[in-house]
């Protein structure tokens, strides 16, 4: 019962209000990475959200790039739902697409999670259910539980800085061995405009307690908000 009534809150305050359009942004990645595996590779993304009532979003991108010498292809749509207007939890889905056409990989993961942030800190947490296939085989299925957590040790008035650790991001569920530990960095222009930027070591085995040093990416790029 408790769930239902979470579930129609935002529903009879719609009821007595209009639905109008809170914000709408768009934002553009240019990301490069270093791996033991791949070598180099790089990929640009473009990102766009639209806010309804202040309770739901719903979120869209998608990716180009090399995974090494091969051309990849990434997408994603996802939507998200704060239910209370004087807590931070956020209830949240997507779906995200990787291809690699040259070895006829698809993935695609369908992927809910529960997201706690606070402007100093948060935690993220749900599990990724992925299938995967190569050269028309049967896919193969993996729940992968998904995790992250960030803390903002700088918080101005223009620029944020702060340490996250995850294995998710918009575009892609990794293993639960697979964490990488980013510096990020937020520095905001104007009311419209913002950069950002995050370095992330990438490592892999922590699931196994054998901690191997895997890769390390740089991620740089601009948002507007209207």
């Amino acid at each position: 019962m408790f769930l239902i009534s979470v579930i129609m809150v935002p529903f009879n305050n719609l009821q007595a209000g209009d639905l109008h359009i809170t914000s709408i942004g768009l934002g553009f990645n240019f990301r490069g990475e270093y791996s033991r595996s791949l070598g180099f590779s790089h990929d640009y993304s473009v990102m766009g959200n639209m806010e309804l009532n202040d309770i739901f979003t719903a979120g869209a991108g998608f990716s180009l790039g090399g995974a090494g010498n091969e051309f990849n292809l990434k997408a994603f749509c996802s939507g998200h739902y704060a239910p209370f207007s004087n807590l931070p939890l956020k209830l949240n889905v997507a779906y995200i697409l990787n291809a690699i056409p040259e070895y006829e990989m698809n993935s695609h993961s369908i992927f809910p999670w529960l997201s706690w942030d606070w402007r100093q800190a948060g935690i993220a947490l749900g599990v990724s259910f992925r299938f995967t296939n190569f050269f028309g085989s049967a896919p193969v299925f993996e729940p992968v539980l998904s995790l992250s957590g960030y803390y903002n040790f700088w918080n101005g008035e223009n620029f944020t800085a702060g340490l996250r650790v995850a294995n998710f991001n918009e575009f892609y569920t990794g293993n639960f061995g697979s964490l990488s530990i980013g510096l990020n960095g937020r520095y905001t222009l104007n009311e419209r405009c913002t950069l950002t930027g995050a370095l992330e070591l990438i490592q892999s085995g922590i699931d196994g307690l054998s901690t191997t040093f895997y890769g390390v990416v740089f991620t740089g790029g601009v948002r507007f908000l209207w």
